[in-house]
This record gives C-alpha cells, sequence and structure tokens, in this order.
C-alpha cells in the first residue's frame, strides 16, 4: 500500500514530489499518474511506482493527491469515484474546488482536505493554506501539514477564506513577477545592462520579503522608513498614488476573488 499517489504531474505536482523525498517520504511509499505520459518517463527506472490507470493507483494507495487544473477536476474524480473509500485522503491543490465538490462526486463519507500552494513551492519558498473536511482526522491533517511543510510554510485557515487566500498567495507571485518585469524593463531603457538590472530587481525584491519577514514592524512602517522627506522615493509614490494605483491593486485582487468563486460553480 502506497502511502501517497499523485495524480498530476506538471509544475505544482512535479515541485510537491521533488520536495517530499526524501524529506517526507521514500521514492517506494509514492506512485504516480498523468495522461502525459511523457511527464512519467523520468520515473520508469526508479522505485516510485508508475500505474497505468487513476483507479489503480486509488485502490493502492492511503492518500491521493489531486494536483490538475479545475475544468479537469470532475472528470479526473469521477474516474477514481469507484475506488474511493473511507480509508482514503483526498487532497486537492485546485483553484477553487471546493471540499463539498469533492465529496459530492466521491460520496459523502470521502475524507477531503483543499489546499492553496503557490508557485514557489518549486523552490522551497512556497505558502500553502490548507482546510480540511469535518471528517479528517488530526493525523491526516498533521500528514498534509508535513507534505506542504516541505516545500515551505503552511497555515490553517477556515474554508470561506480559501477565495482571498488564492487571490492573495496562489495568484501572489504573478503581480510581483509583473512589477519586476517593469523594473527591470526600466533599468535597461536607462541604460543598465539586462543581467544588471535583472541583479538589482531580484536581490532589491528578495531583501524587501526577508527586511519584511524579520521585522517587528508593519510593512506600511518599514514604507515610511524607506521614504526619506522630498527624496526619490516620495517622488515614486506620489507619481502611484496620482495612479491610484492602491486602489487598482485592490480592485484586481477583487477580481481574483471573483474569479476563484466562478471556478468553484463550473
Amino acid at each position: 500500500m502506497k502511502k501517497l499517489f499523485i495524480i498530476g504531474l506538471g509544475n505544482m505536482g512535479m515541485a510537491i514530489l521533488k520536495g517530499i523525498i526524501p524529506q517526507v517520504l521514500k521514492e517506494e511509499d509514492v506512485s504516480v499518474y498523468d495522461v502525459d505520459k511523457g511527464r512519467l518517463r523520468p520515473f520508469l527506472n526508479s522505485k516510485t511506482e508508475v500505474v497505468d490507470t487513476i483507479e489503480d493507483g486509488v485502490k493502492n494507495a492511503e492518500n491521493i493527491l489531486l494536483a490538475v487544473k479545475p475544468q479537469n477536476m470532475e472528470d479526473v474524480l469521477k474516474e477514481m469515484s469507484g475506488a474511493v473509500s473511507e480509508r482514503n485522503l483526498v487532497i486537492s491543490i485546485a483553484a477553487g474546488v471546493t471540499t463539498n465538490y469533492i465529496k459530492k462526486i466521491l460520496g459523502g463519507n470521502a475524507k477531503v482536505a483543499r489546499v492553496m500552494p503557490n508557485l514557489c513551492i518549486s523552490v522551497g519558498k512556497g505558502t500553502s493554506a490548507c482546510c480540511f473536511g469535518s471528517n479528517c482526522s488530526d493525523e491526516d491533517k498533521q500528514f498534509v501539514d508535513s507534505l506542504f511543510k516541505a516545500v515551505g510554510i503552511t497555515l490553517s485557515v477556515d474554508e470561506s477564506k480559501m477565495d482571498i487566500v488564492t487571490a492573495i498567495s496562489g495568484s501572489g507571485p504573478g503581480y510581483l513577477f509583473k512589477i519586476m518585469e517593469i523594473l527591470i524593463d526600466m533599468g535597461k531603457k536607462e541604460g543598465l545592462s539586462e543581467e544588471d538590472s535583472e541583479k538589482l530587481v531580484y536581490q532589491t525584491v528578495s531583501g524587501a520579503a526577508a527586511l519584511a519577514m524579520n521585522s517587528n514592524i508593519s510593512a506600511g512602517a518599514l514604507r515610511e522608513k524607506v521614504t526619506s522627506k522630498a527624496g526619490t522615493t516620495e517622488a515614486a509614490l506620489k507619481i502611484m498614488d496620482e495612479y491610484r494605483i492602491e486602489e487598482m491593486f485592490r480592485e484586481a485582487i477583487k477580481a481574483a476573488v471573483n474569479r476563484a468563486k466562478e471556478l468553484s460553480k463550473e
């Protein structure tokens, strides 16, 4: 009996798999499946078992990780529904897909956990918010926590908060990458080489995050410390205020929240 069966080896599925072996599980404790057989080739000569069908994998595993896109979830759940029993814990990382939706297709007694990680798990710096169905045991919760702590930090939230979690931390790297793109491009336009511009931006973002995480003051207070009276930062922030950047970000987050809600209904 495998301790974990992973369905889907895209960016997120692979990042989780690489993070948990050998820190949490051994190669032989895991089995994998993907519709794209090319993604399975690296495991053909490993101790990680490649299964032919989702049903076969579910029958021989205690825990199942669903690392599939929301639009593919219904088909995958229907394929595995006949093999899932009360002994299985089903862990989903799909945005917008609720535990009730999963339980409805799998059956009322299915144990379901929902996790929203972000892409930063691929470098062990992820943020993963977890919520659990009412019939999940403490052991189930500890297992999920151990998986995602291997690739970053975890926090437990009520499922009603998962849409805002998705909008802030799930999608958050995308917003930051956009800002980084702009800063790098401006550096290049003002004569910096692409390499130097990237170094400046990446280290600045990394350093700012580290400073915020290791300070006992708020992000707003840190911003004030950087902003000297009549200085360069103040000049830039005044332009941002004129363009109502705060309002723009708030509307962007609302759009992401709404999209997460829409995904839960599709």
